[in-house]
């Protein structure tokens, strides 16, 4: 489940739940197209959504990525009704998400302060994490940084089976594909993971967090029960 659903009380999650809309979602599935009108937010379950930006000459940068921690639309937040950036479903994962449309995600923030709480704190958490990316995309290696989306990803999706193909890490990371083949290979040489026909599997995480930047802990870690989101996480929260 989306843990900022998780985080609300259950009488605010029953307040939201009949503008909320089970909504499966797909890999490869573009949720919504930069500069195109923003009709729905979407609270992702373990899926992994990349936020990307498409520049004149067709290259593509990935400023951000979303899982079960936040929201996909998060301008709507801010009032905006205009996509900043491409989202695409990468992995699917357990394919679950909610849904809600602009509109009632607006009035559920003016109406539950405890929501709005949450979305808020995600909000300057997420500013945190793109700030951060720009640093690390112009600083350091390819291979640290590689790492530290593996690693990212690993967390979202809970499991050591990444389906991944050196085609996509390749443009997640914006660089060339065999420079991610060298990179892979580098770190299945090392025994830090292991790679079939389009997934990776996480061998030694410790390893991996290891060689990857210190970027990677430079922002909250928003999946622990230590910080401000995570320790307002409900056990037993009702499903939608």
């Amino acid at each position: 489940m989306n843990q900022l659903l998780a985080a609300l009380p259950v009488d605010e999650l029953a307040r939201i739940t009949p503008q909320l809309s089970y909504t499966p979602l797909r890999a490869r599935e573009v949720l919504h197209k930069r500069e195109a009108p923003l009709k729905r937010v979407f609270f992702p379950g373990r899926t992994l959504c990349s936020l990307v930006l498409t520049m004149e000459d067709g290259a593509t940068s990935e400023i951000a990525v979303v899982g079960s921690e936040g929201i996909v639309g998060i301008e709507a937040a801010l009032g905006v009704r205009v996509a900043a950036s491409d989202a695409t479903v990468q992995v699917a994962g357990d394919a679950d998400a909610f849904a809600m449309t602009v509109d009632s995600f607006r009035e559920a923030m003016e109406s539950s302060r405890v929501f709005e709480s949450l979305v808020r704190k995600y909000a300057e958490t997420f500013v945190r994490v793109v700030m951060q990316s720009v640093a690390c995309n112009a600083r350091h290696a390819v291979d640290e940084r590689c790492c530290r989306w593996l690693l990212q990803a690993h967390d979202r999706l809970a499991t050591d089976e990444l389906a991944l193909t050196h085609d996509l890490l390749s443009t997640m990371l914006g660089v060339r594909r065999p420079t991610v083949t060298l990179v892979i290979n580098d770190l299945v040489n090392a025994g830090i993971v292991s790679t079939t026909r389009g997934m990776v599997r996480i061998v030694n995480r410790g390893a991996l967090e290891a060689r990857a930047c210190k970027c990677y802990r430079a922002v909250p870690n928003i999946y622990g029960a230590e910080t401000d989101l995570g320790s307002k996480l409900v056990t037993g929260a009702p499903d939608l």
